[in-house]
């Protein structure tokens, strides 16, 4: 009957045994001893967190009636759009950097500051000349971006003889954690954290800037959309909260 050395069989034991050491040192180096970590200790690990505020103007969105379905040919739009646009009030600035705070004491902290934007490099992206921002090159391992906008929203109702467009106005935000993964950004989470919306008023033809400037004050949503960020900012920090207190538990 054929059998293996027991010296072989040592060997293999010592190699296993060594394996499984060098496994479980590089988890514990790279902080994967608990698995995926959880927002909240990523937050911990960073000890600072820069939060970037990105202002948009208010600008013109009517609606797209049809795309382009070959090279050359445009975009048809509901209303053409106007190149006017509305610089976004301070009241909405204001009721975003409530948000600071909020992170802070919900995620029992005090990593989270204002960061510079003008601080962070750009860079050239490879349609055109347009600029973005080049967080690699920036090299923060965690950031998060609160951007607001607001748009002068057409929608279509009905058709052909019966089109009417549907004016109205909203502002929102949205929330996004990234961190450093290997010289890349990875985006963690990507959220809405606010909308708030007009009333919608009906028009036979397509408006100017001058009357939505009139029918829809820039500032008229500057209550509802403050309260729109306690509450959605709440429940993501909840979320956040509960699931590191879930990871915690499986750890001990």
């Amino acid at each position: 009957m054929w059998f293996k050395p027991k010296k072989y069989k040592i060997m293999k034991k010592i190699t296993l045994k060594l394996s499984a050491v060098l496994t479980a040192s590089a988890l514990v180096l790279f902080g994967f001893t608990g698995g995926k970590l959880t927002l909240k200790e990523k937050i911990d690990q960073a000890k600072e967190v820069k939060v970037y505020f990105v202002y948009n103007d208010i600008f013109h969105d009517p609606d797209i009636l049809q795309r382009p379905t070959q090279p050359g040919t445009s975009i048809i739009f509901l209303c053409n759009p106007f190149k006017e646009t509305t610089k976004l009030p301070e009241g909405y600035k204001s009721a975003s950097k409530k948000i600071l705070k909020m992170l802070n004491e919900g995620f029992k902290t005090t990593a989270f500051v204002e960061g510079d934007l003008n601080s962070v490099p750009t860079k050239k992206t490879k349609i055109g000349s347009i600029e973005v921002k080049d967080w690699v090159k920036h090299g923060e391992q965690l950031s998060v971006t609160v951007t607001i906008s607001g748009a002068y929203k057409v929608n279509n109702s009905g058709a052909g003889s019966e089109r009417k467009r549907v004016n109205s106005m909203f502002v929102k935000a949205d929330l996004k954690f990234f961190e450093m993964v290997d010289g890349k950004y990875k985006n963690i989470t990507l959220m809405s954290i606010a909308y708030a919306a007009s009333k919608a008023k009906t028009t036979e033809e397509c408006k100017p800037y001058d009357y939505f400037v009139e029918n829809f004050p820039s500032a008229s949503l500057v209550e509802p959309f403050n309260s729109s960020i306690e509450e959605k900012v709440a429940g993501f920090i909840e979320k956040q909260m509960a699931k590191y207190e879930k990871a915690m538990k499986k750890k001990k």
